[in-house]
């Protein structure tokens, strides 16, 4: 029933498993984006490039992947603002994504100090059009994870700026890198990312085929967040199921949002052991009223992250 975020486990597993085989992080050449190439904000080699629409941003030179003497990209709103960060035509992710048989990309994240309701989406893209991944990432509070871009999902795509052309072409002729705070439903242009109060990181942004990779030097590859697997079935005008898959024991928190952001239902599980789990929600609020027609998400949070998808309820 859900074979793209099986298979997405698997290539996962074998992009980190590698790193015996790879040493290093290999350079583009030619210009050309390559396969294995990773991004790593070491402590003094400042923001690589990126820069951000939000009031705040920079490599603090501590607390990346790989601990204290590691930077990472930070970037922060002290006030409800636009939270995102992009690389605009920067060399190692300019070129022909197709080409160079780039079919994945994994960004670690973090929440960095307080924990805030992030929900952070990957778009590619140039000048002329955007994709962004539906999937939304949450990060864990107080320390790093790995996510997950399957650039082969293209049913989980949005086209948000431009009219023309297939997530495919774009990824021919890719420019633009842009991670952002988002909020389901994403509409085309103007587009501009939900407004959240927070800050957070990134980290060790790897491209890769789904089986070459390197893990971040002197770690040892998590188990990372829970997945979220598709509602099914979407959409729905009864009972919805959400299915996870969940890498470490611990408990779980699902939550039904509405497109204003407001939780209309919770339900907490305690999962004893990692493994499968399924919510059956019965399209109902915390008051047992049937909620009205329209879009949803479905945001799961555990200790090591998680993930949010949006549905759309039918009367």
């Amino acid at each position: 029933m859900y074979p793209n975020r099986a298979s997405l486990r698997v290539s996962f597993t074998a992009a980190w498993v590698v790193l015996s085989l790879v040493i290093g992080t290999p350079e583009p050449s030619n210009s050309q984006p390559v396969v294995g190439f990773i991004e790593d904000f070491a402590a003094g080699t400042g923001a690589h490039g990126w820069s951000g629409g939000i009031p705040s941003f920079g490599n603090p030179n501590t607390g990346g992947v790989l601990g204290a003497a590691d930077g990472f990209l930070r970037g922060a709103t002290v006030s409800p603002a636009n939270w995102g960060l992009r690389c605009r035509g920067c060399t190692p992710y300019t070129g022909d994504w197709n080409s160079a048989g780039i079919t994945q990309l994994i960004v670690w994240l973090n929440d960095v100090g307080v924990d805030e309701p992030f929900e952070m989406h990957v778009t590619v893209g140039n000048d002329t059009t955007l994709w962004q991944y539906d999937i939304g990432f949450v990060p864990p509070s107080g320390h790093w994870a790995p996510f997950v871009v399957d650039l082969t999902d293209t049913a989980n795509f949005t086209q948000i700026n431009g009219l023309s052309g297939t997530l495919a072409t774009t990824l021919s002729d890719v420019s633009i890198v842009l991670i952002r705070h988002d909020l389901a439903p994403f509409p085309q242009v103007p587009n501009p990312p939900d407004p959240i109060q927070g800050d957070a990181g990134i980290d060790q942004i790897l491209l890769t085929d789904g089986i070459v990779g390197v893990a971040p030097r002197g770690t040892r590859a998590p188990a990372g967040p829970l997945r979220l697997l598709a509602p099914y079935p979407n959409p729905a005008s009864g009972p919805v199921a959400f299915g996870l898959e969940i890498l470490d024991a611990g408990p779980v928190t699902l939550d039904i949002v509405d497109v204003f952001g407001r939780r209309l239902r919770r339900v907490e599980l305690t999962a004893q052991v990692a493994g499968p789990r399924t919510w059956l929600w019965d399209g109902r609020d915390e008051s047992g009223r049937r909620v009205p027609a329209g879009r949803y998400r479905v945001v799961a949070r555990s200790a090591s992250g998680g993930e949010s998808r949006s549905f759309t309820r039918l009367h």
